[in-house]
C-alpha cells in the first residue's frame, strides 16, 4: 500500500511538472472518473464502500493541477479519517461551482480520531493554490473540508 501511494504521488508530481513546463496537457480521465476509480479501489482493497456525491462539472475546463491534485488530497483525507473498524459509513462529497472545487470527507469518530499531521499537510496543499482546509468533529463524525479556486 505504501508503494502504491508513493507511485501515485510521483505520478502526480510528474504531471504537475509537465504542466508547468509545457502548459496544459490533456488529462487521460476526468476528475469525476479519477475519484470514482479511487473509491472503487478503496472498496476492492479495504472492503469499504463510501457514500459518494459528485456535483457540478468535474469533466471540463479544470486546470490540470486540480485534476492531478484532488485525487491525492482525497486519498490523504481518507487516511486521516479512516476508522479502524466499520463503525458507520464514510462520506465523500466533491463539488464544483463557478469559483471553487470543494471536497468534504467524513467518517465515524472512533478511537483513532483524526490524523492531525495529515490534516495540516492538506491545509498546506490548499494554501499553495489560494484555497483552504478545515478538519475537526461534527457530532459523532470526523470531517475534513478542503477547497481551492478554479
Amino acid at each position: 500500500m505504501l508503494l502504491t501511494r508513493t507511485i501515485d504521488d510521483l505520478d502526480q508530481a510528474i504531471n504537475r511538472l509537465r504542466a508547468a513546463l509545457y502548459g496544459r496537457i490533456p488529462q487521460a480521465e476526468s476528475l469525476g472518473v479519477a475519484v470514482q476509480n479511487l473509491v472503487d479501489d478503496l472498496e476492492a482493497r479495504h472492503g469499504v464502500v463510501p457514500e459518494l456525491l459528485l456535483a457540478g462539472d468535474l469533466d471540463h475546463d479544470l486546470p490540470d493541477w486540480v485534476a492531478a491534485e484532488v485525487p491525492g488530497v482525497l486519498g490523504d483525507a481518507l487516511r486521516a479519517v479512516m476508522p479502524t473498524d466499520s463503525a458507520g459509513p464514510i462520506e465523500i462529497c466533491l463539488t464544483r461551482d463557478d469559483s471553487r472545487i470543494r471536497l468534504r470527507v467524513s467518517a465515524p469518530a472512533t478511537g483513532n480520531g483524526l490524523d492531525r499531521q495529515i490534516a495540516a499537510e492538506l491545509l498546506e496543499r490548499a494554501l499553495l493554490h489560494a484555497g483552504g482546509s478545515e478538519a475537526g468533529h461534527e457530532e459523532e463524525r470526523v470531517v475534513i473540508h478542503w477547497w481551492v479556486p478554479v
